[in-house]
């Protein structure tokens, strides 16, 4: 897995097809997901739902939450913008009460637009436009756009060609297979400076199975301390812990958390001890900040990214 934060998290590249951007009107068509792979170009399985008539949307969309939630990592191209706000706002219409799958969403555009310094000479950020860059761009199959999906779906409900099935599901298909090579691809990106600002995913073990925890950042380091907030899954039992080294506060009903951490001062630098924290200190040992028992958050060229997320990720597990 490229991403070292996504290491160990099953994690699947998503997307959808829609009859319209309008989330008021428009159904959805189509989902696809492809399971993200640590060898090859990082696309496997791919499974695919499609909704063959509109009176059967509101089992399309309990479907694909279904499907989501088994999922620990959810990779998207513009869905913190469109798939997954369209997802939620079809399921209130369809009446559907699912609770919303727990998982860690990556956006790529917006990863790749704040991180990727390629982005800002590219006219249009596209996933197409990114594929080209990436020299990706020979392994899509299908030769249409999103916007030709409707004029196909519509098609398909009058004459049920099959043809136009298969090419809605080929173009749906190819959009997360490329999405998984894309998510492989972009070993270049700063990965601990994005965990420390837009957050990472956690699976912490425990007596009836794993817990999914999302770390939503960003993070940071004020008045020496280091604080952040999150969300697992609601219902648990709450919890309010004010210990002398960490503060951490949960709440059942959101299912939101936060995290403060006071750091030592000393030689212009910001440090825990990791002794007086909940935490496996052989862990930290290959750190650069790591030092006789204590790691360096923050130091004269700044926060350590790589330290604070490794301190944050160990304590929440």
């Amino acid at each position: 897995m490229t991403d070292p934060y996504a290491k160990d998290l099953r994690t699947c590249a998503f997307d959808i097809e829609t009859a319209g951007l309008s989330p008021g009107r428009d159904i959805i068509i189509s989902a696809s997901f492809c399971d993200i792979e640590d060898d090859g170009d990082g696309a496997g399985s791919v499974f695919q739902l499609f909704c063959e008539h509109p009176s059967q949307e509101r089992q399309l969309v309990k479907d694909i939450l279904s499907v989501l939630s088994g999922y620990d990592c959810v990779v998207t191209y513009n869905g913190a913008r469109f798939d997954l706000p369209f997802i939620r706002a079809r399921a209130a219409a369809c009446g559907v009460s699912s609770p919303a799958p727990m998982f860690w969403s990556i956006d790529m555009y917006r990863r790749l637009k704040m991180y990727w310094p390629l982005a800002e000479r590219m006219p249009r950020l596209s996933q197409k436009s990114v594929e080209s860059a990436l020299g990706l761009s020979a392994s899509r199959e299908d030769p249409i756009g999103g916007a030709e999906c409707i004029s196909l779906y519509n098609a398909y409900l009058m004459g049920g060609e099959e043809q136009n099935r298969d090419a809605i599901l080929l173009h749906n298909g190819d959009d997360v297979r490329q999405l998984a090579r894309i998510f492989a691809a972009c070993s270049f990106l700063p990965f601990d400076r994005i965990a420390f600002e837009r957050g990472f995913g956690i699976l912490r073990g425990g007596g009836i199975g794993d817990r999914r925890l999302a770390v939503t950042g960003p993070a940071s380091v004020s008045k020496n301390v280091l604080s952040v907030l999150g969300r697992t899954e609601k219902g648990l039992i709450p919890a309010d812990i004010y210990a002398d080294a960490y503060r951490y506060e949960y709440s059942s009903q959101t299912g939101k958390f936060s995290l403060k951490v006071p750091l030592q001062k000393e030689a212009g630098m910001l440090f825990s001890d990791l002794a007086a924290l909940p935490v496996e200190i052989s862990e930290f040992r290959e750190l650069a900040g790591f030092h006789s028992g204590y790691l360096v958050i923050k130091d004269g060229s700044g926060v350590r990214s790589r330290e604070a997320a490794a301190l944050i990720s160990s304590l929440l597990r």
